[in-house]
């Protein structure tokens, strides 16, 4: 036999020329279609699916690196003779896969893709060589090497596992990267891991001159770069979307030849269907890289059925039901959510024919919900059922599985003797000390929760009062607190006390809080209050003495009422007051003395002077701290 291209003679079953690098034509029709070897499966333990984390380029199936078998059919349908073809002209794209394939077969490539790179009529030509991914374009009848690696960057094939920050590679945790890039436009992503995980975002300009433009890194923090400039993550994904990163694909499928690339360049997954075959016990998901070949490039991995996930995460029996459809990545195709008991949830992609599983999480310190603050949807793994904190570790995924943002919005009060969340809580984003109004404000936005009027005022006005009462040096005694609604508006007065005595009482008008009547009421005293009336008293014992004052309160402003004493008289040191009883007799009764506004009146004027009050609250100051009395009031906020 001879090759139809140089006409050289070939043994007989050769697939390739290995002068010219020609397929060699055979009569029947191209049936080109993927081969799956088997997988090395192994178990997937509990261990390994808590941590299985597959960010940006995740881990992928056996089936994607196949191998697979080319045939190819000569356009005249007939043998070429040897002569014939020492003459015969090769052109247009039979000329650049033949180039392309000599190109693979002499470097010893493996997965082979063609993807459009820069927008013209020629594909590039990707494959992966020693662990690294390689991009070629044709161009003045030469394969001519495109650099991905410009600057400080690499285009890893694999690297060690990175989990929210840290390395996994003590534990021998690794993942597979995909091949990116942003069709037509000249534009990749490409990434490693050894002691850091990194992204590269690169650019080319028309001579296909790379510049690596945007840098990511996670260890132990995000950290966000602009032609090699550190910059905050807001501003870092700002510029990646201005320069159309947010439009990478990945490299679906790979093959063993460049025909069989170039035949499905088209060639696009049903998310649906996967998901659908693998809920229903027709496919394995991928679940985790357990090894690789270096002189191959093939992987083994770990895989699970979707009965073997769900006897893993649920401890109780589950339904079908347990399980949703939501974009995650925002690619706008639905992925898969699986759910279980103790808060475990399994996010899972597809790759190629392949389901895998993106990650896991689970128990009630990470559980995970997908949000959309405003900005496209977003991994929200909170812990905020536990005294003393509340975490937000939010995660932005592209259509390409990969991390673009990763951030924390956190309260903590573990100082605080109640664990009690209020505005002395230290409160940070992304690594930055915020203000509680701020942090409310992110967090209302993250998770999509939107305030009534009464609610935001409310809570300007609980906050007020807290912000007042923290400055006040003087009255740091104070420790017992109860909101009270004293006059006829809808906006609270607080009453502050010192276990229980030593009342203060405080108004908000217009924004400002106003101490009323400007001083502490003295030890001893009782506060007492006819709800919306604007009427309030307080009783003070001093033995011998009683005194008590009322006061009306209306517009912020305070007016005194009137004022009684009873004290003791000439003989004797009985004395009455208005209280829990009527009077108190202590054994000498000689002598009653009873004073109304300074005038000494008759007992029984001051008797029905003291009836007025009867129908009065008493304000106790049952609460440790402003936002326990609120919610006792039941302000919403």
């Amino acid at each position: 036999m001879f090759c139809s291209f140089c006409g050289q003679q070939l043994e007989d079953g050769s697939k390739f020329c290995p002068y010219c690098g020609g397929p060699v034509s055979a009569p029947q029709e191209n049936t080109a279609t993927p081969n799956t070897p088997p997988i090395n499966k192994k178990p997937v333990n509990k261990a390994l699916l808590a941590g299985a984390i597959i960010s940006g380029v995740a881990v992928i199936g056996a089936a994607v690196f196949g191998v697979y078998t080319l045939t190819h059919k000569d356009p005249a349908d007939k043998p070429v003779t040897a002569a014939e073809s020492q003459t015969k002209e090769v052109s247009g794209i039979d000329k650049i896969i033949t180039a392309y394939q000599k190109q693979v077969t002499d470097n010893n490539g493996h997965n082979v893709a063609l993807i459009d790179f820069d927008g013209d009529d020629t594909p590039e030509l990707i494959y992966t060589s020693q662990s690294a991914y390689k991009m070629f374009t044709y161009k003045d009848d030469a394969v001519v090497e495109i650099s991905v690696t410009p600057g400080n960057s690499s285009a890893k094939l694999s690297g060690n596992k990175f989990y929210n920050g840290q390395s996994e590679a003590a534990d021998n945790r690794f993942e597979q990267f995909f091949f990116e890039y942003v069709p037509g436009k000249k534009q990749i992503r490409t990434h490693s891991a050894d002691s850091n995980k990194n992204d590269f975002y690169i650019t080319y300009d028309d001579s296909l001159n790379p510049t690596l433009l945007l840098q990511s890194t996670w260890s132990g923090k995000w950290t966000t770069y602009v032609n090699g400039t550190e910059v905050d993550n807001e501003d870092f994904n700002k510029q990646r979307v201005e320069n159309g990163f947010d439009k990478l694909v990945k490299c679906e499928y790979y093959y063993s030849d460049v025909q069989s690339a170039y035949d499905n360049m088209s060639k696009t997954p049903s998310k649906s269907q996967l998901f659908a075959d693998f809920l229903a016990g027709k496919l394995d998901a991928v679940d985790s890289v357990t090894s690789i070949n270096a002189d191959t490039d093939e992987f083994s991995y770990s895989t699970c059925s979707y009965s073997n996930y769900r006897s893993n995460i649920d401890e109780s029996d589950w339904t079908n039901s347990d399980y949703e459809y939501k974009d995650f990545d925002n690619d706008g195709i639905d992925e898969l959510i699986v759910y279980g008991s103790s808060c475990n949830a399994l996010f899972f992609e597809t790759f190629g024919d392949n389901v895998y599983l993106l990650f896991s999480s689970g128990g009630t310190a990470d559980m995970a919900s997908v949000e959309n603050p405003g900005s496209g949807n977003v991994i929200v793994r909170s812990d905020i059922g536990h005294m003393g904190r509340q975490y937000h570790y939010v995660s932005t995924y592209d259509a390409c599985g990969c991390l673009v943002d990763w951030y924390e919005l956190n309260a903590e009060y573990f100082d605080n003797s109640t664990d009690r969340y209020d505005s002395n809580s230290d409160f940070s984003y992304r690594g930055n000390k915020i203000s509680m109004a701020e942090y409310e404000k992110l967090y209302n936005a993250l998770y999509g929760i939107v305030k009534t009027d009464e609610e935001i005022r409310n809570k300007e006005i609980i906050t007020a009062y807290e912000t007042y009462i923290n400055g006040l040096d003087e009255y740091a005694a104070l420790n017992k607190f109860e909101f009270i609604y004293l006059d006829d508006d809808d906006i609270p007065e607080l009453v502050g006390t010192v276990n229980g005595e030593n009342f203060l009482l405080l108004t908000y008008k217009d924004g400002k809080i106003t101490k009323t009547p400007g001083e502490l009421f003295p030890s001893y005293s009782t506060f007492y209050y006819k709800p919306k009336s604007g009427s309030f008293m307080y009783s003070l014992w001093v033995s011998p003495e009683m005194q008590s004052y009322a006061y009306t309160y209306k517009d912020g402003k305070l007016t005194k009422k009137s004022e009684w004493l009873s004290t003791k008289g000439e003989t004797g040191e009985g004395y009455g007051y208005l209280g829990d009883d009527d009077y108190y007799y202590d054994d000498y009764e000689e002598g009653y003395v009873y004073y109304i506004n300074g005038e000494q009146v008759s007992e029984e004027a001051f008797n029905e002077n003291a009836s007025k009050y009867e129908d009065y609250t008493s304000v106790l100051g049952e609460y440790d701290n402003i936002w326990a009395a609120a919610d006792a009031l039941g302000l919403k906020y």
